[in-house]
């Protein structure tokens, strides 16, 4: 762009050139004469200035932003930030808050995750419910959730004398958010299996999660989102598909005397993950197994090759060619790279680097922890990266 300006300065000094002698005559007057020339010499110098101005500049605009969101599986419960990724004049600042801060609507929501813990000792011995939950709610506006989740855990502490569940963000968007569920349960005699699911949830109902109306029990699944509300028939296809399949052999001998398996896969159990620089599609092959006393639920996730809709994702890194990528970095696994390729985030072992350039070169980096996974990637354009520093500048540390 800059080259072309220069280009066309230099056609601007040599048309006036040639109109100064129309505008002055042909007369030979040698003060005449002077004074072209010393026209001449100003105009040459103002283009020569204005031309090395535009050659000084780096002839790589970035007028983009990056919002990362990271979760962090090295404590127990699992713990969030967001990293807010900019560069000014070449120079890459990087900017974290905790939670998951996510444009959402005509503002930015965050997401947190919680820890329950409560303890009780009665005549048959020690009754205990640990809980990792996700509470969603607009930027600087958190909620008080105390009394729900004490209302979820009375809700099943009549059965269970130890629940330990946990709840985690596999994927964040705009509107929607991936979550999965672990969960472990002991009656004081006998203990079953964990039940795990994966599911999609708009963000307003991630908080549905933790609250239980006895007259609703069901009305938590059904803020689940189908898979066919993305993929329409061909999603539905491999709902099929996966709920004819028979039994894994490596799930037969789950219990001691042979269970009774159920294939329970449906529209609901699907989800994104990240492979290659890419959000993925899966669904989860769902089973129950169940034997004269207990049952639980597991799933198996397998890829689905589909094209991701933006309405799910807006853009899904296709900017970053994960080849090329590891030919310059092996030892990358993961990167973001903005749709100009004006700034790349690469992820390598322990350390986030930041590139100004498709060269690869002279990176800003940024320290991680070995267990840290990415969860959401938002970028940021033209007036919305003064915006959204405006909006964040205040829950993000320097």
């Amino acid at each position: 762009m800059k080259k072309q300006l220069h280009f066309e300065l230099i056609l601007l000094f040599g048309a006036i050139g040639r109109a100064l002698p129309i505008i002055f005559g042909p007369g030979k007057e040698e003060g005449c004469l002077l004074k072209k020339h010393y026209i001449l010499a100003f105009l040459f110098i103002t283009v020569l200035v204005a031309a090395t101005d535009c050659w000084s500049q780096d002839d790589t605009e970035i007028d983009c932003g990056l919002l990362l969101g990271l979760r962090n599986d090295s404590t127990d419960p699992s713990t969030y930030s967001t990293l807010w990724i900019t560069a000014d004049s070449g120079k890459v600042n990087i900017r974290q808050g905790t939670g998951i801060f996510v444009p959402h609507g005509d503002s930015f929501w965050q997401i947190e995750g919680k820890w329950y813990e409560k303890e009780t000792y009665n005549d048959s011995g020690k009754d205990q419910f640990q809980i990792e939950y996700l509470s969603a709610h607009p930027l600087g506006q958190a909620m008080a959730v105390d009394e729900m989740i004490r209302n979820y855990v009375k809700s099943f502490s009549q059965d269970w004398s130890e629940v330990h569940e946990a709840t985690k963000l596999v994927f964040v968007g705009k509107q929607y958010a991936c979550i999965k569920q672990n969960n472990e349960y002991d009656t004081g005699e006998t203990s079953r299996p964990g039940e795990s699911d994966t599911f999609v949830r708009e963000i307003e109902d991630i908080n549905r999660l933790f609250m239980y109306n006895e007259a609703d029990e069901s009305g938590k699944a059904q803020k689940n989102v189908s898979i066919r509300k993305f993929f329409g028939s061909a999603g539905l296809s491999y709902v099929k598909q996966y709920r004819s399949m028979a039994v894994p052999e490596s799930k037969q001998d789950l219990f001691e005397d042979a269970p009774t398996a159920l294939n329970r896969t449906d529209e609901w159990g699907w989800g994104l993950v990240r492979k290659s620089a890419r959000w993925r599609p899966q669904i989860a092959e769902k089973w129950r197994f169940m034997n004269s006393t207990t049952a639980f639920d597991t799933y198996t996730l397998y890829d689905l090759p589909l094209t991701i809709p933006k309405a799910l994702i807006t853009y899904n890194n296709s900017a970053c060619n994960f080849g090329f990528l590891k030919k310059a970095i092996p030892e990358a696994f993961d990167a973001a790279v903005s749709p100009n390729q004006a700034l790349w985030a690469v992820f390598t072992p322990r350390r986030l680097n930041v590139y100004t350039n498709k060269d690869l070169k002279d990176p800003v980096s940024f320290i991680l922890n070995s267990k840290e996974s990415v969860i959401m990637i938002e970028w940021a354009a033209g007036k919305y990266v003064d915006q959204w520093n405006s909006e964040l500048g205040y829950y993000l540390l320097r």
